[in-house]
């Protein structure tokens, strides 16, 4: 008989408490308006980079659609801009402004601590399996690991 697995439940816990703690972070660094599924949005677009929305959407492994609601709520809070392509005006652009850019010593704060978390009672070779076998776990799903 095959012991019963429990590292899907186990991920979407971890997860969770990432994502309780990433919204506990915004709060107490009065960071308003954004939740924790516009982190990967912030990322690849922090320091001064441009993206399309298809772009960001295949980067996040997410749907256009979806990326379209994300961006639009952060646009609508003044962290980002879409602008017209410069070499094709039916395309469009992201990029973050002023008030999106002045984010990253807060997240980059919430990451290192969210790290520390993490790491707390693991020694660098678990660390390093860990992220060895996530990552094989989500090739396994056929989903792109940036």
């Amino acid at each position: 008989m095959k012991k019963e697995r429990k590292s899907i439940f186990l991920s979407a816990q971890l997860v969770r408490e990432a994502n309780d703690y990433i919204i506990n972070e915004f709060k107490r660094l009065e960071i308003l308006g954004i939740s924790p599924s516009h982190g990967d949005i912030f990322h690849y677009l922090f320091g001064g980079k441009i993206l399309s929305p298809a772009q960001i959407a295949t980067k996040i492994n997410r749907t256009k659609a979806t990326v379209t609601t994300l961006l639009d709520r952060l646009e609508m809070d003044g962290y980002l801009v879409r602008e017209k392509d410069k070499n094709d005006a039916r395309s469009l652009n992201v990029k973050l402004t002023p008030k999106g850019e002045s984010l990253k010593p807060k997240f980059d704060e919430i990451s290192k601590n969210l790290n520390k978390i993490l790491a707390k009672n693991f020694s660098e070779f678990e660390l390093d399996a860990l992220d060895t076998l996530l990552s094989r776990a989500i090739k396994n799903f056929n989903k792109k690991i940036n």
